[in-house]
């Protein structure tokens, strides 16, 4: 779901944001859709059969993204609840993984993990930047 904000929001604002946003968009676009084949292999590897999106997206803990074009720091804002949500998940996954003893999807998630903490961050950092400008 994640992947789809990014995607939408990166396609939506491509003419109304600075390029310094649509190149951080698209970073996080590719970067999440990296972690999405690096998920499916491993739940392969752990021989359970993958989902289909639609499957996966009623699981989901992260809500769809905004339709239209809304204001960005509504975006932003919709991006950074997402991150903090998935990072919540992940950590608990994370505990649940060390105590089964689980190393190989442990290391996966904390390679998650790391990655959404960076992309939060980056985030986070462009809307205090741009609270910064309009002040």
């Amino acid at each position: 779901m994640l992947y789809d904000h990014y995607g939408r929001y990166l396609w939506l604002l491509s003419d109304h944001t600075s390029c310094q946003l649509n190149v951080l968009l698209g970073k996080h676009t590719d970067e999440q859709r990296e972690l999405i084949d690096l998920i499916v292999e491993r739940v392969r590897e752990l021989g359970a059969a993958t989902t289909v999106p639609l499957q996966v997206a009623e699981l989901t803990v992260v809500s769809r993204p905004l339709k239209g074009v809304g204001d960005v720091p509504a975006m932003l804002a919709g991006l950074l609840e997402a991150h903090e949500l998935i990072i919540g998940r992940i950590r608990e996954a994370i505990t649940m993984t060390a105590t089964s003893r689980d190393r190989e999807t442990n290391d996966l998630l904390r390679h998650t993990l790391r990655r959404h903490e960076s992309q939060a961050w980056s985030i986070a950092d462009h809307i205090a930047e741009s609270d910064a400008k309009r002040a």
